[in-house]
């Protein structure tokens, strides 16, 4: 009888895991068509996308996602969905995705110089920089979506004697923006 009921705990512990994988994954699937939604107010780069091909595609990945299909799909087969929806948006948005991507390593690539811009400042000086270069550090932060080297910059600021100015707050700001967490941007500052 023990053993049965062992079994029977198994049998109950793989079903939770398996609805909670897709559970996953259908978040997964409804978080990337919100996504997509998303890139053509894209201000850089949404106009590449051709929104007349792509929000057919999602609006009916989306409906076959609520769809009695959708919800009775899982596992395997739920993934593999997921999956066609990502190849088939991507043949629709490469173009958006390749020049974001671009745009991306152009910022991080900024970002560095801009530290090493900065490092060099202070080895030659053997004093606190002026906030100019913390000014030109927290924007090149801001451009790469990087709240965190963007705060560390400006308490780092703080503790050389300097007062921050709104330029600093406002990157860190646009870091927080560009990362993608609007939420902790007015936390950011407050």
């Amino acid at each position: 009888a023990l053993a049965a009921l062992v079994a029977e705990e198994a049998a109950l512990a793989e079903g939770d895991a398996a609805a909670a994988a897709d559970s996953a994954t259908r978040n997964a699937y409804e978080g990337f068509v919100l996504e997509a939604r998303g890139w053509r107010a894209d201000r850089k780069h949404g106009s590449l996308i051709d929104g007349s091909k792509l929000e057919p595609l999602l609006d009916a990945a989306e409906e076959w996602l609520y769809s009695e299909e959708g919800e009775a799909t899982k596992g395997a087969a739920l993934e593999a969905k997921l999956a066609s929806l990502r190849e088939e948006v991507d043949g629709v948005c490469g173009g958006f995705r390749e020049a974001r991507a671009a745009a991306k390593a152009a910022d991080e690539a900024a970002l560095e110089a801009a530290r090493a811009a900065f490092d060099e400042i202070e080895g030659a000086t053997g004093a606190p920089p002026p906030l100019e270069c913390y000014a030109a550090l927290t924007h090149a932060c801001a451009r790469a979506g990087r709240p965190d080297l963007a705060e560390e910059a400006i308490v780092r600021a703080m503790g050389d004697g300097h007062r921050p100015t709104a330029p600093l707050f406002t990157d860190l700001i646009g870091a927080h923006l560009e990362a993608g967490d609007g939420p902790d941007a007015a936390k950011a500052v407050l």
